[in-house]
């Protein structure tokens, strides 16, 4: 089974070919960054200071949007994030692709994020699939997404178990780092007031 069988993609917005249809007034919008996807995977604390992008106020409705549950996957990093309530209606720019399960009742997002970043039988095709030279940077094409095998999926209460898992250890991690990191900083501390 490939990827489009399940899932729609769409490649985000290209920022800079957003054009106004005559009026001048804009809105400032946050945008999802490589950053929000590399502090899903490794459960670190996003950026708390978002890169917010201008547009004007009649070209909002042209743009690729995330939505609860969507999967973002960046196509540099050839990682992926489930979105959150905290990333709802944030624009998606030209380096990330939005994929959005048909139905979720046949595919878990969850689970998706799963199969794109910890599955060997899918990170192989995908780190294949990355083109470009030693002086550009490595992309995977949409292309090469669209037709990426997924093979079959297991029922849809095995992907939640396995998604719920997924996230749960995820969180896990987090969690020890930032126990370790603290538990760093105290001794740290304590040594230093010898």
């Amino acid at each position: 089974m490939k990827l489009t069988d399940v899932v729609e993609i769409q490649p985000g917005t290209v920022l800079a070919r957003v054009k106004s249809k005559g009026y001048e007034e804009s809105v400032s919008l946050p945008i999802v960054g490589l950053d929000d996807i590399r502090c899903f995977v490794e459960r670190k604390e996003p950026v708390s200071e978002r890169r917010k992008y201008s547009f004007p106020k009649d070209a909002v409705d042209s743009l690729i949007t995330a939505k609860t549950n969507d999967v973002i996957f960046g196509m540099s990093s050839s990682k992926c994030l489930l979105v959150d309530s905290k990333l709802e209606g944030f624009v998606i720019p030209s380096i990330l692709c939005r994929l959005r399960p048909y139905d979720s009742n046949r595919l878990n997002p969850s689970y998706l994020c799963f199969l794109l970043n910890e599955k060997e039988t899918i990170r192989k095709p995908l780190e294949i699939a990355h083109q470009g030279t030693i002086l550009t940077v490595k992309v995977v094409s949409v292309g090469a997404l669209r037709d990426l095998e997924i093979g079959d999926l297991p029922d849809i209460e095995r992907q939640r178990k396995i998604g719920d898992l997924y996230l749960s250890a995820l969180k896990s991690y987090e969690l020890s780092q930032r126990i370790s990191e603290k538990t760093r900083e105290l001794t740290i501390r304590l040594m230093q007031k010898d």
